[in-house]
């Protein structure tokens, strides 16, 4: 789980739904442990999905939307990680601030 973690986002992939669900339950428990609450939860996989939803986790509901983490996103349908381009071009092109003591 350690190298699935970054900020507030946690990505995994498993062989099978019910891997995927032994690792979505551990991973609950060990954050809500700690004090934090894993929630918003987002998977392709239909089995997977049942099995959230009958333990009462929360599922993430924007079906077909994506999800967006590091600058990419994921869309759910094709399976696919994308990255804008366009956005990638107008952050390069918004002029860069430095603290006046940097220059």
């Amino acid at each position: 789980m350690l190298n699935s973690l970054y900020v507030d986002d946690l990505y995994y992939g498993a062989e099978t739904a019910q891997d995927a669900y032994q690792l979505t339950s551990s991973a609950i428990e060990i954050l809500r442990s700690a004090g934090f609450n894993l929630r918003k939860l987002r998977t392709n996989c239909s089995e997977l999905n049942k099995l959230w939803c009958e333990n009462e986790y929360e599922e993430n509901t924007d079906h077909g939307q994506g999800s967006g983490f590091l600058g990419l996103n994921w869309d759910p349908i094709e399976d696919k990680i994308k990255l804008n381009l366009r956005d990638v071009r107008n952050s390069l092109e918004s002029p860069i601030e430095l603290p006046s003591d940097m220059c």
